[in-house]
């Protein structure tokens, strides 16, 4: 999910916006622990597991342990509902089956999850991001402001 709030960078030497996992410091060293890095950055904030034990600023602990609670429940749902029916795979004593398929009904079910929570709009977003001018934008835009204000005040010339 693309985050729509954005920091001062350019994407390519610092981060872009807050969802962003590049490995920036690692980018001048190795081009192994770059990639080491970026993977980790993912997988911390990406991973059913792993992503619970680490901070992330839109997507917090709880909602992570929501999506993983409602992901494991629904594969015990789902292997009872099939082991529950006497049949071929109890008796072949297949289990890797069962799990690979509650895995498939499950996961589009802990994806759309992970999505609303994402998508929704929180406080810390907005406090985050910090968007830059340039003084010759700001300046151009002050002084055209102040002769509109003063063409629409109706005073004489200085």
């Amino acid at each position: 999910v693309k985050s729509p709030y954005y920091y001062d960078g350019d994407g390519l030497t610092s981060a872009l916006h807050v969802d962003d996992p590049i490995a920036y410091r690692m980018r001048d060293e190795n081009l192994t622990w770059f990639w080491i890095g970026t993977f980790v950055n993912v997988a911390m904030r990406e991973h059913a597991i792993v992503g619970t034990v680490f901070y992330h600023e839109t997507f917090t602990r709880p909602q992570r342990m929501i999506c993983f609670i409602a992901m494991i429940v629904g594969l015990l749902a789902i292997n009872a509902a099939i082991h529950s029916n006497p049949g071929y795979l109890q008796q072949a004593r297949e289990y890797v089956i069962s799990g690979v398929l509650s895995g498939l009904f499950v996961f589009p079910i802990y994806c759309g999850l992970v999505v609303m929570f994402n998508m929704r709009p929180s406080q810390v977003k907005k406090r985050l991001i910090k968007r830059t001018y340039s003084t010759r934008e700001v300046d151009l835009i002050n002084s055209q402001r102040q002769k509109l204000a003063e063409q629409t005040s109706l005073l004489p010339p200085a």
